[in-house]
């Protein structure tokens, strides 16, 4: 997944278009999450954390607390967010109301 935004902003030739990469789909994705942020260094703009089972951040298989630290100290220095879900104001269905 990084290796391919990253070629694929690199052909589009635009300055202006930058990668968006989530913790929830690289748990997925991705064999080695850290690994794959280094490797879109060059044009990552924003790092999500997503927890597996979009849960708290402190539960399930996603080593957020690892992720941002790699990712730290190799110098990723742009935006960050994080992946919000809100229990109460989902249907018992776990659809929006």
């Amino acid at each position: 997944m990084a290796a391919q935004a990253f070629e694929f902003v690199g052909l589009s030739g635009s300055d202006h278009l930058g990668i968006h990469l989530g913790t929830f789909h690289m748990a997925i994705e991705e064999a080695d999450m850290s690994e794959a942020i280094r490797l879109a260094f060059p044009k990552l703009r924003y790092l999500e954390l997503g927890q597996s089972g979009r849960g708290q951040l402190s539960t399930g298989a996603v080593d957020v607390v690892g992720i941002v630290a790699h990712a730290v100290d190799d110098g990723y220095a742009g935006c960050w967010g994080v992946e919000a879900f809100s229990r109460p104001a989902l249907s018992p269905q776990g659809g929006p109301t």
